[in-house]
């Protein structure tokens, strides 16, 4: 399996809000009898303490996933969504924080992809990159109803509108799974 990862500021912002986990297969961080996580998290940008948001919600999710492996793994997301909402309750620093999140899970041949938010999940092989996640936003729920094409979202006035994200909700929050086979 090859791999690498790369974040980018983008133009709205003037630093990083971006957090990501690869798992060193040789040293053995990130990797278990219980597979190997790739985690991405991307702080909203428009709320309070968004890099504080990914930088935590990597830190428990991790922490959690590999201190308790048996544990569902949609449990694991649910716990790190209902801490980040219960800070943000307790701290005025963090009103409002919040972050997407896109992880893949390597386990037995089956890649099971979650995300929140707008960050996605992609597919290269042979040349071709293929989107495997669906937003949560509002522009991708206009997509889905026909009513842009796939190829005005990223210029929509509003496509920055997500309609989930960890820590923003407690009662309110889910999360977009993909099931896949690998065939190698």
């Amino acid at each position: 399996m090859h791999y690498t990862a790369k974040t980018d500021i983008g133009k709205r912002y003037s630093h990083n809000e971006d957090f990501y986990m690869l798992p060193d297969i040789t040293e053995g961080v990130g990797t278990s009898q219980n597979g190997h996580l790739f985690v991405l998290y991307d702080g909203m940008g428009g709320g309070n303490a968004g890099e504080v948001a990914s930088q935590m919600a990597f830190t428990w999710l991790f922490d959690d996933y590999y201190k308790t492996p048996d544990e569902a793994f949609p449990k694991l997301v649910k716990k790190v969504n209902d801490k980040l909402y219960n800070l943000s309750l307790k701290y005025k620093q963090y009103d409002g924080m919040g972050t997407t999140l896109v992880t893949a899970l390597f386990k037995d041949n089956v890649v099971d992809l979650y995300n929140v938010g707008d960050s996605r999940g992609y597919l290269f092989r042979n040349g071709k990159l293929t989107q495997l996640t669906e937003d949560q936003s509002e522009v991708w729920e206009l997509y889905k109803m026909g009513q842009i094409e796939k190829r005005d979202i990223i210029s929509h006035p509003r496509n920055h509108i997500i309609t989930q994200a960890l820590g923003l909700d407690k009662s309110n929050f889910h999360y977009l799974y993909f099931p896949f086979i690998i065939f190698c």
